[in-house]
């Protein structure tokens, strides 16, 4: 195969002396890529699911007891709230039998 010089390289220089020399090189369709190919043997498959399986598995534990946590706190607050409801009911109704009640004392009698 016969090569073309470069036309615009003088014939004496260094460029044209190593295009002359070195023969073409094409590139592979592998070789273009920057990094090899990833390995994906049925093992490593493996394990990269059983690794996903186990951090899937520490994020819905993590879930579950943020979840258990915040479930606790907001029944405490309910339980808390209740309890002051039933002191204020527990207070008018004393309130109501020892003739306290204002407006309301008239028809509960």
């Amino acid at each position: 195969m016969e090569r073309k010089e470069n036309l615009n390289e003088p014939k004496g220089t260094a460029t044209a002396a190593a295009s002359k020399k070195a023969p073409a090189r094409k590139q592979s369709g592998n070789e273009a890529s920057a990094s090899p190919a990833p390995d994906t043997t049925p093992q490593k498959e493996q394990d990269l699911l059983q690794t996903a399986s186990q951090a899937g598995g520490e994020i819905v534990n993590q879930v579950q007891q943020r979840a258990g946590s915040t479930l606790a706190r907001q029944k405490e607050t309910a339980a808390t709230d209740l309890s002051q409801v039933v002191q204020a009911v527990r207070q008018f109704g004393q309130q109501l039998t020892q003739g306290e009640g204002g407006p309301v004392d008239c028809c509960a009698k």
